[in-house]
């Protein structure tokens, strides 16, 4: 073989994305509409509209937010979802979930929200907030290492996943990376293995027997237990969605070579 040639690795093609917001999302200005349009542009098969819905959000260290800004209105949300499902039927098969922002002191509230919503096809759970606070602003990292920082985060990312586990996947379990001050810089999973494992490891589990299997929740990580099957869900280029918050465009996943 010559030596000069440079195998090009091979990338896993996604072809459904499960994390998705639109206007009915407080940071997302883009229309449910732009966003099936998007993803029918791009091939994909299948779509899960998830959005937020943050109970309890620390609005007081969040000053720029309105006070309302993470509540969701289900009824207007499921009223456009079905407009637009029944109008792109046999185009793209659109599902109806929503993302809940879990915090460790919520496990009852989120439990009944889900029991008086069987409709949602999928529940995506996010931890967004620790101590009282969104990694997003700088304020979570005063007073703490970048370490410490990220360790909290992924405890009370256990402790909220230990209060409410009746989920279907969970999302951007680094979110806390995106914001601190070195990134992902001196971040590694080996590194915080200790404490990422136990997330993995937590028992949450679907209650969706039948849900379809397009739903992009099994992605591997390299070196960590066998409970990776249950890693977190993957945005895939269809979320276009306009946000505040500089967010790094998601790594394509390589597959082990042939």
């Amino acid at each position: 073989m010559d030596q000069n040639i440079v195998k090009k690795p091979r990338f896993l093609r996604i072809l459904s994305d499960f994390h998705m917001h639109s206007d009915h999302s407080g940071d997302s200005d883009t229309p449910m509409e732009d966003q099936i349009r998007a993803a029918l542009s791009l091939g994909l098969s299948s779509v899960c509209f998830t959005e937020h819905l943050d109970m309890d959000w620390p609005y007081q260290n969040t000053p720029d937010l309105a006070p309302d800004t993470f509540d969701l209105d289900p009824a207007a949300y499921r009223q456009e979802y079905l407009r637009l499902r029944g109008k792109y039927r046999g185009r793209l098969d659109i599902f109806y979930g929503v993302e809940l922002g879990l915090q460790p002191h919520l496990g009852d509230r989120l439990k009944a929200f889900a029991a008086a919503h069987p409709e949602f096809d999928f529940i995506l759970g996010s931890t967004h907030v620790s101590r009282q606070m969104d990694p997003y602003y700088s304020i979570f990292f005063e007073g703490r290492t970048e370490e410490e920082a990220y360790r909290t985060y992924f405890t009370d990312s256990l402790l909220s996943l230990r209060a409410f586990h009746q989920i279907d996947s969970y999302g951007h379990m680094d979110y806390v990376v995106r914001y601190g001050p070195n990134q992902d810089r001196f971040y590694s999973y080996e590194r915080y293995q200790d404490v990422i494992d136990p997330i993995l490891e937590s028992p949450w589990r679907s209650t969706r027997q039948d849900f379809p299997k397009a739903c992009p929740s099994a992605i591997p990580v390299p070196g960590s237990s066998a409970a990776t099957g249950r890693w977190a869900a993957v945005r895939s280029p269809s979320a276009l969605t306009p946000t505040p918050r500089p967010v790094s465009p998601p790594a394509s996943i390589p597959l082990p070579p042939s």
